[in-house]
């Protein structure tokens, strides 16, 4: 005959088992739920793919719109040194400079000290900044602050004009306590966003494909990890009620 204690403890496992497994689902239906809302703001957005749909959604004035294309820039900048051009560029200047450092120390007697030691490092001084201020996308000219971009760090000697100032690879030595690194937005590139017909930028997307913003990408894995979720739940109630003798060995046990 099964005793009291077996069959409440049975209670309790099963009654914490439904319990976590129902908060476990509420709060995974409740992300699924906000990201299917979310992109179904997306999905019901015109999708501006081509210069005529664009023409469209500018003449109709459309308050907010999908856009996927690539970028191109209207203006090239470089400096004197690089052999070549983007639509923008930051060039920061680095000095190789000597500080006084304060440190404390202990000797064989126990005693503290401090001493001054010299050292030197790179520091930062400034960075000069060349951008274009318009890019043209599908037939129509926006300014580069209504577009994604991104600046991406680049070793001087892929760009590089002089090579005798290269002498890590990464900057530009103008001398052996001066130098440069260099930061680029290329002269295209690829973008997706909304925005008006005023040709404003509305919400950058700028790592994800036009299909990626409208798709309900995040119903798939919310499911996915709600189910390991609560399958784990699951098996972790029975190892707790088969072991529960050993969780509590001086409370409710055979």
């Amino acid at each position: 005959m099964i005793s009291w204690r077996v069959k409440l403890r049975t209670t309790l496992v099963v009654l914490l088992v439904v319990l976590l497994c129902f908060c476990i689902y509420w709060l995974f239906t409740a992300i699924k739920n906000s990201i299917i809302e979310r992109n179904r703001h997306y999905s019901d957005l015109m999708r501006v793919t081509d210069k005529q749909s664009l023409e469209y959604a500018i003449n109709n004035k459309l308050e907010e719109f999908l856009i996927s294309g690539t970028v191109v820039s209207n203006e090239e900048v470089t400096f004197p040194e690089l052999n070549q051009s983007f639509a923008g560029i930051k060039r920061t200047r680095y000095c190789y400079e000597s500080h006084i450092k304060t440190e404390t120390y202990t000797d064989s007697d126990g005693d503290t000290h401090t001493r001054t030691k010299t050292v030197w490092e790179w520091e930062r001084r400034g960075t000069e900044e060349l951008k274009t201020n318009t890019v043209t996308l599908l037939g129509q000219s926006f300014s580069i602050y209504n577009v994604p971009y991104s600046y991406t760090r680049q070793n001087y000697k892929n760009i590089g004009e002089d090579f005798t100032h290269n002498k890590s690879g990464s900057y530009y030595y103008i001398n052996n306590d001066t130098r440069y690194n260099y930061e680029i937005i290329p002269k295209s590139w690829n973008i997706t966003m909304t925005c008006n017909y005023k040709k404003e930028m509305i919400k950058n997307f700028y790592n994800q494909s036009l299909e990626e913003v409208v798709r309900p990408w995040g119903i798939t894995w919310t499911t996915v990890v709600m189910i390991i979720f609560i399958v784990g739940i699951i098996i972790g109630g029975f190892l707790f009620w088969l072991f529960w003798e050993n969780i509590f060995y001086s409370f409710l046990v055979d």
